[in-house]
Parts: structure tokens; sequence; C-alpha cells
């Protein structure tokens, strides 16, 4: 349709051309210049129709990749957006925990300072066992050896002193004394 209207419109200066009759030739070509220079500027014109229409046509294409682009970087920093909420309650999280262990830390040096007392004192306390128990072996095998000891005096000589001191009540006395008599 345009083309149609465009070749009437370079036709109709040659018909007005045609039909005024002129003859001076000095008109003729100002006129065909005229007409050429329409005729260049049209084609110029049908030149910047296409390229515009070129031009929108990528311009088009420009704005729908634009938007997807923009859609594609809204749904990434939507997804940024909760990586940073979850990194941030993971940091808070983790910042109570730090707090809480921190007590519990200061707790368990008071507790570890305190069972290193009682650590230090049963050790020494198992030491005086340990002493004490050799003492009381010592002791014991002491005993032992005393009282074998007066049984052996008692068995080799209170017979003999029986007899020298004919009376039974002595003689129930150092047997009451080593242990044999009750």
């Amino acid at each position: 349709m345009k083309k149609i209207i465009y070749t009437f419109i370079f036709l109709l200066p040659l018909l007005l051309l045609s039909c005024s009759g002129s003859s001076d030739e000095s008109e003729i070509e100002k006129q065909e210049t005229k007409v050429n220079a329409e005729y260049i500027t049209v084609d110029e014109y049908n030149k910047l129709l296409t390229l515009n229409s070129e031009l929108e046509s990528k311009i088009t294409v420009l704005e729908n990749s634009l938007s997807q682009l923009e859609e594609k970087h809204t749904s990434e920093l939507i997804k940024i957006i909760e990586i940073l909420y979850r990194v941030d309650d993971e940091i808070t999280a983790n910042a109570e925990w730090i707090e809480i262990n921190d007590s519990n830390i200061f707790e368990n040096e008071q507790n570890i300072k305190s069972n290193a007392k009682k650590i230090e004192f049963n050790t020494l306390l198992a030491h005086i066992t340990d002493d004490m128990k050799d003492e009381i072996d010592f002791n014991e095998k002491q005993i032992k050896m005393n009282t074998n000891a007066i049984e052996e005096f008692c068995d080799e000589y209170l017979s003999d002193i029986w007899e020298i001191i004919e009376t039974p009540s002595r003689w129930r006395e150092c047997y009451v004394l080593t242990g044999r008599g009750k």
C-alpha cells in the first residue's frame, strides 16, 4: 500500500511537469533535479523505515531478553536473600550456642579446679592410708611375734612356775594374760 502511495507521489510531479507545457529547459532541469532529490529522499526514507522496523524488532528482542534477565536476577536475588536470612539465623543460633558453651566452660573450669583439689586431697589420703596400712601390717606382725613369744614362754616356763608356785590361781592369771583363757 505504501509503495503505491510513494509511486503516485513520484509520478505526480512528473505528470504535472509534463502537463504544464513548459518548454523552458532550465525550469525542466530544476524540476527534474527536484524530483530526483525527492526520489532520493523517498528512497532514503524507505531505507530508514526498513532500518526502523529492524531496530524495533531488535528492541523488542532486547526488551524480552531484558525482562527474562530481570526475572532471572529477581529470582536469584530472592534466593540470595533467603540464604542470607538462613545464614543470619544460623549465626544467631551459633552465637547463642557459643554463649551457652562459654558459661558451661566457666562452670567446667570451676568443677575441674574443685575436682583437682579433691584429687589432690584423695591422693594425699591414699598415701596416708598406704602408710597407715604399712604401719598396721608392721604392728600386726609385731603383735603376732609377741603373742608367739608369750605363748612359747608360757608353754615352756609356765609348767615350771606351776610347780614352783603350786597355786592354780597364778596359772589362770598367766593363762588369761596370754589370751588362752577367758
